[in-house]
């Protein structure tokens, strides 16, 4: 798998959770690790819809809740367009992104 950035690694995941007192769950290094596979800066139902079928008595809420707290702890950015759902990055360099009109694909 080739990351998008340095940062973006397990390590640097598990390291900022225990940085800021938090757990390193199976749903959390789930949650994180779909979201490094990830080339469509997925929005929190598609992370839910992947991360569901593993731990299927996990719930929307605990999904997007933890994906908050991701960019709360500094290891994804929340990419928002206009009246469209926020999507995560696990790319936390300093970037810009482009939406496709068509299709509404966003790349870095």
């Amino acid at each position: 798998m080739k990351l998008k950035a340095k940062n973006a690694s397990l390590d640097f995941f598990r390291e900022k959770c225990r940085e800021h007192s938090l757990k390193v769950t199976p749903q959390r290094t789930l949650i994180y690790k779909e979201l490094l596979k990830s080339k469509d800066h997925p929005n929190a139902d598609v992370l839910f819809s992947r991360v569901n079928k593993i731990f299927p008595d996990i719930s929307l809420d605990t999904v997007n809740r933890t994906l908050l707290t991701f960019h709360d702890i500094g290891i994804v950015n929340i990419v928002e367009g206009y009246g469209e759902p926020r999507r995560f990055d696990p790319d936390i360099e300093n970037h810009h992104h482009f939406r496709c009109v068509k299709c509404n694909t966003i790349i870095d």
